[in-house]
């Protein structure tokens, strides 16, 4: 198992972010099919049925370094379910650079919870040197957004895409007096649970 962090929700419900690993294929695949068609359409630009084999092997096997995943996953009637997924894949011809996906499962979403798993990408971002994300996200996706805009990316419409250029900073103080950048500060500083032998 990778690294964790424990949280709480505005709703106050214990939230769990860490390092997927290739044993995570099984939750993947159970929050994909919890995502509703628009947030389908939002994550992907297009509306599809099911994951393929080589996106489940290559969501679930990050190397840390070129390309990060942390899942999150929340309490619901006492038991831990998926609950959201994001990711960063370096660019090839620009080192300091990588796209940024991010998807929170319908029923978790506008709880605070995109912008802690954003937060955990961008400390992991600073750590190996890439200085900015950049996203590409669906012109009815206000949610993120409006998140972006508030961690101070700036974007440019192209049809029904909107493309962000999101700074990544190696000191969170950095990021703007906003929500989000509260957030960011706030997934920062989340230390890891003890390991109990």
């Amino acid at each position: 198992m990778g690294r964790e962090v424990r949280t709480t929700l505005r709703d106050g419900r214990t939230a769990l972010l860490r390092d997927l690993v290739p044993g995570d294929a099984d939750a993947l695949v159970a929050g994909f099919a919890r995502l509703s068609p628009q947030s389908r359409v939002f994550r992907f630009l297009r509306a599809i049925e099911r994951l393929e084999a080589r996106d489940i092997e290559t969501f679930t096997h990050p190397d840390h370094t070129n390309h990060e995943a942390i899942g999150a996953l929340v309490e619901d009637s006492e038991t831990l379910v998926p609950a959201g997924i994001g990711h960063f894949f370096r660019a090839p011809t620009a080192l300091d650079r990588a796209e940024l996906a991010l998807t929170v499962i319908d029923p978790y979403q506008q709880k605070g919870l995109g912008s802690l798993i954003l937060g955990r990408l961008l400390q992991r971002a600073a750590t190996v040197g890439i200085r900015r994300l950049d996203a590409v996200v669906h012109v009815r996706n206000e949610g993120m957004a409006r998140m972006l805009r508030q961690l101070g990316a700036s974007s440019f419409l192209d049809g029904t895409t909107r493309y962000f250029d999101l700074p990544v900073h190696p000191d969170p103080a950095t990021y703007p007096d906003t929500h989000a950048g509260d957030a960011v500060r706030r997934a920062w500083a989340l230390e890891p649970e003890p390991v109990v032998a």
